[in-house]
């Protein structure tokens, strides 16, 4: 392996492990708010990561009163391109459908979000995994949260679609003041 490579190499190995603590903060961040669960994506879910597949790049999953609510794509990327096409497939399509048995022909489809996580914020929460020492780390999800979803609020017309994002928006916005 050549020099360049093994940088290229252990630069994936890191972004990844980052990614890794990033996501556990943000499934210990959403497990504080009263009524919402979280779970990693399937790999179906999360195949985006080996192959490009609209709509297929998400995280996390989550829960409100049971039922799945809201997907996530989390990222630490900082480089602009990356951000810009990450956000240009949320806006592009604010709402998707689990397509892993969870969801039913009649449900209604659950609002994505992208969270965007500082690399430096989930390395520290590695070395001490206790969301409730990391505020600042949980206003930074919550408020990706909530913009999302204001985003998607204001995309759809169904009204069905409306209420599930004024739920989670009053979810959010509620334990966000407590923080």
């Amino acid at each position: 392996m050549g020099q360049m490579d093994k940088k290229v190499f252990e630069k994936r190995v890191h972004d990844e492990d980052v990614g890794k603590d990033a996501e556990q903060a943000l499934l210990d961040a959403l497990a504080l708010v009263p009524g919402m669960e979280a779970r990693h994506a399937t790999a179906e879910e999360d195949s985006g990561r080996q192959e490009i597949v609209k709509d297929l790049a998400i995280d996390v999953i989550g829960y409100f009163a049971g039922k799945p609510a809201f997907a996530v794509q989390l990222t630490t990327a900082t480089d602009s391109l990356v951000l810009y096409k990450k956000k240009q497939e949320l806006l592009d399509r604010p709402f998707i459908r689990l397509r892993n048995g969870d969801m039913g022909p009649n449900d209604t489809a659950i609002p994505r979000a992208l969270v965007i996580i500082d690399a430096t914020s989930a390395r520290k929460y590695h070395a001490d995994p206790h969301i409730e020492k990391y505020p600042q780390l949980q206003k930074q999800i919550e408020d990706g949260l909530i913009l999302n979803m204001k985003y998607a609020l204001m995309k759809t017309k169904n009204p069905k679609e409306q209420q599930l994002v004024n739920g989670l928006l009053t979810a959010f916005s509620e334990h966000r003041q407590s923080l």
